[in-house]
Formats: C-alpha cells, structure tokens, sequence
C-alpha cells in the first residue's frame, strides 16, 4: 500500500513538472510572437 501511494506521488509531482514547463514554454512564446509581430506589422 506505501509503495503504491509513493508511486501515486512521483506521478503527480511528474505531471506537475510537465505542467510547469509547459506554462514556462507559453510565458516565453508570447515574447518572441510579440517582437514578430510589433517588428515588420507594426501592430499594437
């Protein structure tokens, strides 16, 4: 029962870490779009 409940644990904190990374990934994006867009477009 203790090993299933650290492996429910790891999964977690797992698919926490990718969430995380995904959210750091889509904070960074909208800064390169941004400087794409507001560059050649000129668009506010």
């Amino acid at each position: 029962e203790e090993i299933q409940a650290l492996a429910i644990r790891l999964d977690e904190l797992e698919k926490l870490h990718q969430e995380k990374k995904i959210t750091q990934e889509e904070q960074q994006r909208p800064v390169i779009v941004k400087k794409t867009k507001t560059g050649p477009q000129k668009q506010p």
